[in-house]
C-alpha cells in the first residue's frame, strides 16, 4: 500500500511512503500477553499438516485483523507466515484438504502455571469411514507437589487428553473413547487457551481467554460401543440376519483417596467388559409355489378397515385383556396378488452376556468378590405351513433359553435356568378362527449359596396351570353393514387355564366407533359372568369424546352402583389449534382405599400460543379437591420493533411452576428467562437468568400461601451486591447483565456475570463485573476496570 497514513477521525496522525499488508497468516499463531490470573502468557500453534479448523480470526482486532487473510483461502508455509497457495497441490495436500485431516503441535508458556505441550490430530480415512481424534496435553507446574495428600493436590507434571476412533461402513458402527486426566482441574487450566495470532492485550485490550472448559472433571469413563450387521449375501437363505446389536465396554474412574497409601489419583470404580447382544438367524428349509389365479383386491374405502378399533383414548385399564378389543378386519373377494402355499423351516439364536465388577475403589474388593455375570442364550426352531392362505395356515416355534446369573456380592450368588418351550398357532384365515397354545415342555433351575447345599429343580412337561401359559380359541370376522363395520368375535381360554370366555362386539360408522363385551369365567364348572366393558368414541377434527366403562358383575350386592368404573376424555381444539381445552378422568363407583363414588383424577388442560396449564383434582365426588396446578411457559425469541425498527424489544422465557396443594414440600419452580432491549446506534442492552426454586414451604403463614413472602424472597435473590442472593429459596444457576452505550467515538461496556461453577470439588458462585471504555477507532485501546468477588470482598483485579 503505498501512501499509507492512519487518522484519528479526520485528522491524520501518521504517514509511511509504503506499507506492506500481505494478507497473510503468522506461523505458529502466537497469542501472547498478560492476563490477571495466569500472568504473562504465551500460546503458539503450528500446523504440521493439513487446516487447524480452530483457528479464529479475531471479529474486534484492528491490530491483528491486518495480518489476517481470508479464512476460505488455502496457505502454504513460507517462512515465518503462511501465504495464499499458488500452483497445483501435492496428493498428500489433496488427502489433507478433502478429508479435513490435520495434525498441530501446541506449545503455551504461563507465568504462574508453568509450560505445556501437546498434539491435537484429525486423521479421515477411506472415505471418512474411519476417523481417528487426538488430543494430548502435557505440562510442568512450578507448584505441583510430588505427593498429593489433598483433593485440591496437583503433580508437578500434569497431563490430560482424548483420544477417539468412529469407524462407520456398511456393516459395522464402532466408536472408542478413552480420556484421561492427571488431575480435576488440569483442563480447565490449560484446555482453555488462545489459538488465533493475538498481541491485543499489550497495548491494554482485556483478555478474555476461551471458556470451554468451566468444571473440574471428577470421574471420566473410558468407553466402546459397536453395533455389526454382517454381510449373509454368500450364505443365501441359509444365514438371513447375522448381527451384534449391542456391543459395549466401559472402564469407569473417580478421584479419591487410595485407602491403604492416603494419596488422592484417579481410582478404578467400575468395569463392564463386554456387554453384548447379538443375533443370527436364517432358514433351514423352504418351499413355496403360487396357487389359483390371482386378481386384485375389492377396494374398501374405510381407513378402519383390516385395523384394530382405536381404543387407546379410552384409557383403558392394565387388567383388562387385549382381548376386549374387537377387530375390524377386510373383507375381499379374491386372493391377493402373489399367493402362495408352503412351507418354512427357520431357526434364530439370541445371545446376551453382562460382565461387570463394581465397586473397585474399596480396599476390600477383588475381581472375585463383586463380580457380576449374567448371559442369556436362546435358540428358537419355527416351522411355518401355509396350505391355504384363505383356509388354513400353521406356525410351530419351539425355544430353549439358557439364563445364568451370577452376583458375588449376594448369598445366593449363582442361579442357573434352562427351558424348553413350545408355542402352536393355527387359523382357518376365511372364517377368523385362531387356535394358539404356549407351554413349558421341560424346565431345570439350580442355585448355590455361600450359607446354604447346592440346590436344584427339575420338571417335565404335564398338561397343568404350571406348564401351559396360553391355551386359547378366538373366533373374530367383521362384515359391511351398511356404511359402517360389524366386528363380532369371541374368545375362549381353555383347561387347564382358568375357563374362561369373552364375546364382543364392536361397530363402526363415520366418526363413531362403539364396542362392547362380556367375560364370562369357570367357577366349580360353570361360566359366570364376571366383568361387562363398554365405549364409544366420537371423533372430528375439532373434537374428540371417549368413554369407557366396565362393570364387575362379581361383586354385585344390594348396591348396583358399586362396581362400576368409569374413564373418559375429550379434546376440543380452536382456532386453528392455537387454543384447545381437555380433559378427562377416572372414577370408582366404590374405592377399597377410599370409599364410594370417587374420582382417582379429574384433569384439565388449557393450552394457548406458549403457555399450558394443567389442573389436578382428586377425592370423593362430595370432597374434590386440588392436588396439583403445573404451568409451563416457552417464549422462544419474541421481538417487537417500533420507530422504523431502529428500537427493538426481545424476549424470551421458560419457565415451569409445579404447585402441590397436598404436600408444600413438591412445589418448584425453574425458569430461563432471556431479555434484550436495542436503539440503533445508541443503546444495547441483554439480560439473562436461569434460576430454580424448591423451598417454597417457606411462604405459608399457617395454612396459608403468602405471595408477600414470595416477592421478597425474589427480591433478595436481585441484591448481587449484598448477602441477600445467600437468603433466599431462589438459587441462580447463571446470569448475565450486559449494557453498551454507543457514543460518537467511544463505547461504554458494562458487564456482569456469574454462575455456578465446579472449583476444586465445591460449587462455588463466581461473579464478575467489568467496565470498559473503546475507542472505535482502534478498539484495542481501552480503559476498562475488572472486579470480581473474593473471600475479603469485591476487589479490582487489573485496570488499564
Amino acid at each position: 500500500v503505498k501512501n499509507a497514513y492512519l487518522s484519528i477521525g479526520r485528522v491524520p496522525v501518521f504517514w509511511v511512503p509504503a506499507f506492506f499488508v500481505p494478507g497473510v497468516r503468522m506461523v505458529g499463531n502466537p497469542a501472547m500477553g498478560f492476563s490477571s490470573d495466569r500472568g504473562m502468557f504465551l500460546n503458539t500453534t503450528f500446523e504440521i499438516y493439513g487446516t487447524y479448523p480452530n483457528f479464529k480470526k479475531s471479529e474486534t482486532s484492528s491490530f491483528t485483523s491486518l495480518l489476517a487473510g481470508e479464512p476460505d483461502t488455502s496457505y502454504v508455509p513460507s517462512g515465518p507466515v503462511y501465504r495464499p497457495r499458488e500452483g497445483e497441490m501435492t496428493p498428500f495436500e489433496k488427502w489433507t484438504t478433502d478429508s479435513g485431516s490435520y495434525l498441530v503441535l501446541l506449545a503455551d508458556s504461563y507465568e504462574h502455571s508453568g509450560i505445556s505441550i501437546g498434539l491435537v490430530a484429525h486423521t479421515s480415512l477411506v472415505s471418512e469411514k474411519v476417523v481417528i481424534d487426538t488430543d494430548m496435553r502435557i505440562a510442568a507446574h512450578p507448584e505441583g507437589k510430588d505427593t498429593l495428600t489433598s483433593s485440591l493436590d496437583f503433580p508437578k507434571v500434569r497431563m490430560f487428553g482424548s483420544n477417539e476412533v468412529l469407524v462407520d461402513t456398511s456393516w459395522a458402527d464402532l466408536s472408542m473413547t478413552m480420556p484421561f486426566y492427571s488431575d480435576p482441574s488440569v483442563r480447565r487450566l490449560y484446555g482453555n487457551r488462545l489459538t488465533a495470532f493475538s498481541f491485543d492485550s499489550l497495548f491494554g485490550k482485556r483478555q478474555e481467554f476461551p471458556s470451554d472448559y468451566r468444571s473440574d472433571v471428577n470421574s471420566y469413563t473410558w468407553k466402546a460401543n459397536g453395533t455389526f450387521n454382517f454381510p449373509t449375501k454368500p450364505f443365501g437363505n441359509f444365514i438371513k440376519v447375522a448381527k451384534i446389536s449391542t456391543l459395549n465396554a466401559s472402564i469407569d474412574w473417580r478421584w479419591g483417596i487410595d485407602t491403604t497409601s492416603s494419596l488422592y489419583s484417579y481410582r478404578l470404580q467400575k468395569l463392564t467388559l463386554p456387554e453384548l447382544q447379538a443375533t443370527i438367524s436364517g432358514e433351514l428349509f423352504s418351499w413355496s409355489r403360487p396357487i389359483g389365479q390371482t386378481e386384485k383386491p375389492e377396494t374398501v374405502q374405510n381407513d378402519q378397515v383390516g385395523e384394530k378399533a382405536p381404543m387407546d383414548a379410552f384409557f383403558l385399564d392394565a387388567t383388562l385383556d387385549e382381548a376386549y378389543v374387537p377387530t375390524l378386519a377386510t373383507k375381499t373377494k379374491t386372493l391377493s396378488a402373489g399367493a402362495k402355499q408352503s412351507i418354512t423351516l427357520g431357526y434364530s439364536v439370541d445371545e446376551k452376556l453382562i460382565y461387570s465388577v463394581d465397586d473397585l475403589e474399596e480396599s476390600a474388593t477383588t475381581w472375585d468378590t463383586n463380580r457380576k455375570f449374567y448371559t442369556s442364550t436362546t435358540p428358537t426352531l419355527s416351522l411355518g405351513v401355509v396350505v391355504h392362505p384363505t383356509f388354513f395356515t400353521f406356525n410351530q416355534k419351539l425355544s430353549s433359553p439358557f439364563i445364568t446369573s451370577e452376583d458375588r456380592t449376594k448369598t445366593t450368588y449363582l442361579t442357573r435356568q434352562f427351558q424348553l418351550t413350545s408355542a402352536t398357532n393355527a387359523t382357518i384365515p376365511l372364517i377368523g378362527l385362531t387356535y394358539t397354545l404356549e407351554e413349558k415342555l421341560y424346565t431345570f433351575r439350580d442355585s448355590q449359596s455361600i450359607s446354604a447345599p447346592y440346590e436344584s429343580q427339575e420338571g417335565y412337561f404335564k398338561f397343568t396351570k404350571e406348564y401351559v401359559t396360553k391355551h386359547q380359541l378366538r373366533l373374530a370376522k367383521s362384515f359391511r353393514v351398511g356404511e359402517g363395520t360389524l366386528s363380532p368375535s369371541i374368545t375362549a381360554t381353555l383347561y387347564p387355564l382358568t375357563q374362561s370366555l369373552l364375546p364382543s362386539l364392536g361397530y363402526a360408522i363415520g366418526p363413531w366407533t362403539l364396542a362392547s363385551s362380556l367375560k364370562f369365567i369357570d367357577r366349580e364348572g360353570n361360566l359366570t359372568a364376571q366383568l361387562f366393558s363398554s365405549s364409544v368414541k366420537f371423533s372430528i377434527p375439532v373434537l374428540t369424546l371417549s368413554l369407557l366403562g366396565t362393570y364387575d358383575l362379581e361383586n354385585l350386592g344390594s348396591d348396583r352402583w358399586s362396581p362400576l368404573t368409569l374413564s373418559g376424555s375429550g379434546t376440543l381444539l380452536l382456532f386453528e389449534k392455537q387454543l384447545s381445552f381437555k380433559e378427562s378422568f377416572s372414577f370408582e363407583a366404590s374405592s377399597d382405599l377410599y370409599g364410594n363414588n370417587y374420582f382417582k383424577d379429574i384433569t384439565s388442560t388449557i393450552s394457548v400460543p406458549y403457555v399450558t396449564s394443567t389442573l389436578i383434582y382428586a377425592g370423593p365426588s362430595d370432597a374434590l379437591r386440588a392436588e396439583t396446578l403445573n404451568t409451563q411457559v416457552a417464549l422462544q425469541d419474541l421481538s417487537y420493533s417500533w420507530w422504523k425498527r431502529r428500537i427493538v424489544l426481545k424476549l424470551g422465557l421458560d419457565a415451569k411452576l409445579s404447585i402441590s396443594f397436598i404436600d408444600v414440600y413438591a412445589t418448584s419452580l425453574s425458569l430461563t428467562a432471556k431479555a434484550g432491549f436495542s436503539i440503533a446506534e445508541f443503546l444495547d442492552f441483554s439480560f439473562s437468568l436461569t434460576s430454580s426454586n424448591r423451598g417454597f414451604y417457606h411462604y405459608y403463614e399457617g395454612p396459608d400461601f403468602s405471595f408477600p413472602l414470595m416477592w421478597e424472597d425474589l427480591l433478595r435473590s436481585f441484591d448481587l451486591f449484598g448477602d441477600g442472593r445467600n437468603a433466599t429459596q431462589f438459587n441462580m444457576n447463571s446470569i448475565s447483565i450486559e449494557l453498551i452505550h454507543y457514543m460518537e467515538d467511544w463505547s461504554l461496556n458494562c458487564k456482569y456475570t456469574g454462575s455456578v461453577v465446579l472449583l476444586d470439588n465445591q460449587y462455588k458462585w463466581v461473579p464478575v463485573v467489568s467496565v470498559f471504555l473503546q475507542w472505535k477507532t482502534i478498539p484495542e485501546l481501552k480503559v476498562d476496570e475488572k472486579w470480581t468477588e473474593s473471600s475479603d470482598g469485591w476487589a479490582q483485579v487489573t485496570s488499564s
